[in-house]
């Protein structure tokens, strides 16, 4: 793809002198690109548990207009010493949608460097199979629109339950206004996540080694 850029840049400036069309040549060909390459978003949060910072969770957006594909791809590194709890865990994620729907999901915990969590989610075409730690499970529905990696990417405006893609469960989501939304947890405390402009900026999030507070970097 690079060496296509390349080309159409060099045709470009060969055909259209820069010192006659300038900027004008150079938005064209920068459109062709990214019409290719489709449209790639990366933020970061620090993460906090009682106020030290303790790792970092990256979130990378990837959207293809042409195929109506978005991907969302979570990376998280925690690192935490206590005094009674020491542990390393890397968590990496990856969800596919297209046309609005989930197709696939995949999410991987580590702890220590040994793997503490599997889970994937795949749609069959007229339902999805979830397996879960080795355990199949089938989900009966023809649409999953929203699931929990989704919400680093968007907020969830009209939504009312999210897909754990580590569980294969729904939970409940509330809107609490002001771009505040907290969602319900079965048999632990619930997240909170709160929006700016349609981009989450901060979440308080359950965590079997500790509650974790998210602050965006950007």
């Amino acid at each position: 793809m690079k060496n296509i850029f390349t080309s159409l840049m060099l045709f470009c400036l060969q055909k259209f002198p820069l010192r006659k069309w300038g900027v004008s040549v150079l938005m064209f060909v920068g459109m062709l690109f990214f019409s290719f390459q489709g449209i790639a978003q990366e933020h970061v949060f620090d993460q906090y548990i009682r106020n030290s910072k303790v790792g970092t969770l990256s979130v990378f957006i990837e959207e293809n207009p042409s195929k109506k594909e978005k991907t969302v791809r979570i990376e998280s590194k925690v690192n935490v010493s206590m005094l009674f709890l020491r542990a390393k865990v890397e968590y990496e994620g990856k969800v596919i949608y297209r046309d609005g729907r989930l197709i696939t999901a995949d999410i991987q915990i580590c702890r220590d460097g040994s793997t503490y969590q599997e889970a994937e989610t795949h749609w069959k075409g007229r339902y999805y199979l979830a397996v879960i730690d080795g355990n199949e499970k089938r989900i009966n529905k023809e649409m999953i629109q929203f699931s929990s990696l989704l919400l680093y990417a968007k907020e969830p405006r009209n939504i009312r339950e999210v897909y754990a893609e580590i569980d294969g469960i729904f939970n409940r989501l509330e809107h609490l206004g002001r771009g505040r939304y907290e969602l319900h947890l079965s048999g632990s405390r619930n997240n909170y996540y709160t929006y700016r402009n349609g981009k989450l900026v901060e979440a308080k999030l359950d965590h079997w080694l500790a509650p974790i507070q998210l602050k965006r970097q950007d």
